[in-house]
């Protein structure tokens, strides 16, 4: 029979866990991310079989193409949020509560100029003539009225992001993130319910940007009703320019960039030399191999703004805790989840989907090496991200996706979505041979390290 006392005792423990799930730390920090991959894994589930289904194939493929213009409007920031963030980061830890406020207001100060900016040379562009005509009957004859939409959300992004930076720094990571979860989820909602109701793409888009602009104006009340630093700051604090995160933003936009081009741009490659008609393939087999990486690394972000303290506080023995616990969390959830897709991938697409989407062994091969591989270096590299060691290997990775660009220009018309999954392969595989040489020079990893995981991980769970 079992003791009443250690009944009650073991509900005390899970109520102390399910509490600070909704608090600032790591256990807060791995809830919100819990969440947020709860609403991406509904949101997936449902996206795909119901897109294809309300839109048709063809319209589904002009709809993905048109809200991969968000990932381009967010290098207006030329790096400078997350530069920023880890810059902030530092600051606080070290009891810099101007110099935090001071970065933050440059950094706001660039986000409205350049995504005006922006947003003006892509509305220019997309009046020229013959622009959109790919895109002209799917969007009902008003496929600029469709993108300027989409800008309109792609800004309401954009500012997000940078009032995300300013919680990530304050120790607000866990709040920030449950917030944007629940904006994604409900602009979402809305362009599915906009699509199910026969609405046109166009009218997609503006539920998209109505929901995106209420939300980013949410998120910046909740920064000024929890981190007054940023909004009221210290008296005799005078604001600054970009000045000496310069550097670091211009790498951070280098990374961006490159992660864009072989992410949201191979979808576009796909369109452009495989046809529309296989964007779907593609979008949803990356999807599904990508959601074993999503899960892995939650653990990686919820631990990088306590990282990034304990580094400015000069505490190495707990940043490298937080190191063993990404790889742990790679080697336990990537390994088993590239043998299940391995094993019963189309089948669970073929279910996923309703039968409607089909990809081939090719194509699901490389994308399962790509999900691999691409856990390994961002899990690494993002700890050098949280110290503005960026640096150090985007650049490379840039030049290596402008490589896998030109590739694809002679590789997607032979070998369509399948030739794609390659390249991004290719670059992956690249990337986990840099990023490694990088941790191993800045101390992130190390034999010692490794030899003392079990050890580290072994504590970690009796302190939880």
């Amino acid at each position: 029979m079992s003791d009443p006392r250690r009944i009650a005792k073991a509900g005390v423990v899970a109520a102390g866990i399910f509490r600070r799930l909704f608090q600032p730390g790591l256990i807060g920090n791995l809830g919100s991310n819990g969440f947020a991959q709860a609403v991406q894994i509904v949101l997936q589930l449902l996206t795909v079989p119901l897109y294809s289904r309300f839109l048709g194939i063809e319209r589904y493929g002009v709809w993905l193409l048109l809200t991969t213009v968000p990932a381009y409007l967010a290098f207006s920031d030329f790096g400078l949020t997350t530069a920023s963030a880890a810059d902030m980061t530092a600051r606080l830890a070290r009891g810099d509560f101007a110099g935090a406020a001071q970065t933050y207001r440059a950094m706001r100060r660039r986000l409205m100029t350049a995504g005006l900016g922006v947003g003006a040379v892509v509305g220019g562009v997309a009046a020229l003539p013959g622009t959109l005509d790919c895109a002209a009957e799917a969007c009902g004859g008003r496929p600029g009225v469709a993108l300027g939409a989409i800008v309109l959300y792609g800004l309401g992004v954009l500012h997000c992001t940078g009032t995300f930076s300013a919680f990530w720094a304050a120790g607000g990571y866990a709040g920030a993130v449950y917030r944007i979860q629940i904006i994604i989820l409900a602009e979402t909602l809305a362009a599915l319910a906009v699509a199910g109701a026969g609405g046109g793409l166009v009218s997609m888009a503006f539920a998209f940007a109505g929901v995106r602009t209420v939300g980013a104006v949410w998120l910046w009340r909740e920064l000024r009703r929890h981190h007054r630093v940023f909004v009221a700051p210290p008296a005799g604090t005078v604001d600054r320019g970009p000045g000496a995160l310069t550097g670091p933003a211009l790498a951070a936009l280098a990374l961006s960039l490159a992660a864009m081009m072989t992410l949201q741009g191979a979808v576009g490659m796909v369109g452009a030399f495989a046809g529309a008609i296989a964007v779907p393939a593609f979008a949803a087999t990356r999807t599904m191999t990508r959601l074993p990486l999503q899960i892995a690394l939650m653990a990686n972000l919820a631990s990088l703004p306590a990282y990034a303290a304990s580094k400015a506080r000069g505490d190495d023995e707990r940043a490298a805790n937080h190191i063993v616990l990404t790889l742990a969390a790679l080697l336990f959830v990537l390994v088993p989840g590239a043998i299940v897709l391995a094993v019963a991938g189309p089948a669970l697409l073929a279910m996923w989907t309703g039968g409607r989407i089909h990809a081939s062994n090719a194509l699901l091969g490389w994308a399962i090496v790509a999900m691999l591989a691409n856990g390994c270096w961002v899990g690494l590299s993002n700890f050098l991200l949280s110290l503005n060691r960026q640096a150090d290997f985007s650049l490379a990775y840039l030049a290596l996706a402008v490589a896998g660009g030109g590739a694809a220009i002679r590789v997607l018309p032979v070998h369509g979505a399948a030739g794609a999954a390659f390249i991004v392969a290719m670059i992956d595989l690249a990337m986990v041979c840099l990023v490694l040489r990088q941790a191993v020079r800045h101390g992130i990893i190390s034999m010692a390290l490794i030899r003392s995981a079990p050890a580290r991980c072994a504590a970690m769970v009796r302190m939880i």
